[in-house]
């Protein structure tokens, strides 16, 4: 299986990294490291992705998701 991290402190869009570079597929897990939680969720929400876990560290976020489809 292929696996993103990716870390978000900067202000890149979560679809310029994802959809635009075409470095995933159907299945493709993606970890998301930020804190700002509510931003990446909207950035992510008309994105073919199922979110599968979250959890907080300090004020870090990490969230998991999959790809449903590409």
């Amino acid at each position: 299986e292929d696996c993103l991290i990716v870390n978000l402190e900067e202000e890149t869009e979560v679809t310029t990294i994802i959809i635009d570079n075409k470095i995933i597929h159907e299945n493709t897990k993606i970890i998301i490291e930020t804190d700002e939680k509510e931003r990446i969720y909207k950035e992510i929400s008309n994105l073919n992705l199922e979110i599968l876990d979250e959890r907080k560290y300090g004020r870090a976020y990490i969230i998991f998701a999959k790809v449903t489809s590409a």
